[in-house]
């Protein structure tokens, strides 16, 4: 929905500007709640998903990955509503390169330790490499009131619900599935899984 409406006012600066400052004030409140959330309850989640409390901070980590994926969400809804097609798929390369270094360099030296690192580093170099992809867009000065941005989002939020619902429910589905594979055959057999759900899906 965002893609959507930055698409149809690229020809009006001002609309523009803020349609894409409702998208990340958005993403930024939502990811900041969820990353509250999975701190707060990661003791809990936990033992939801592997029996132990014990990776109760590794959990909590995972917050930030919730806060940075919708910042990602973000600036890939700004590239592609103003067509930046090259520019989204050359961030993409560069941020998958970089996070396969850092990712590698952290197991090689951290072992296990490092899996965190691993998870949310894709998810973070990402959005730092896609930072001036986006400062490139065009901008306008606007102001914006609380009214303002409550009618932008309400409007993208209607058009984006089902697209949420259907996200919320293959994520769900995946997480399930991990919990189950690695509670029965290990977190080997898990990351097998992973891998393949990922070519498979691409």
């Amino acid at each position: 929905s965002g893609v959507r409406r930055l698409a149809a006012s690229k020809d009006d600066p001002q609309e523009a500007s803020r349609v894409r400052r409702t998208l990340l004030i958005a993403h930024l409140v939502q990811g900041a709640l969820g990353m509250v959330g999975i701190w707060l309850f990661r003791e809990r989640i936990s033992l939801l998903l592997f029996d132990d409390a014990g990776h109760g901070f590794e959990v909590g980590l995972m917050g930030f990955g919730v806060l940075f994926s919708l910042i990602s969400v973000s600036q890939s809804a700004q590239l592609q509503g103003f067509l930046r097609i090259d520019e989204l798929a050359q961030a993409g390369i560069l941020a998958a390169v970089l996070a396969t270094a850092v990712g590698l360099t952290a197991i090689w030296w951290l072992g296990s330790d490092g899996l965190a690192l691993l998870v949310l580093a894709p998810i973070i170099i990402q959005v730092l490499v896609s930072i001036p992809y986006v400062a490139r867009l065009p901008h306008a000065a606007v102001t914006m009131n609380l009214a303002t941005f409550w009618a932008q989002w309400r409007e993208m939020a209607g058009l984006g619900a089902n697209f949420v619902i259907a996200g919320v429910l293959t994520a769900g589905g995946l997480l399930a599935a991990q919990s189950m594979i690695a509670g029965r055959i290990g977190l080997e057999s898990a990351g097998y899984f992973q891998a393949a759900w990922m070519i498979s899906t691409q």
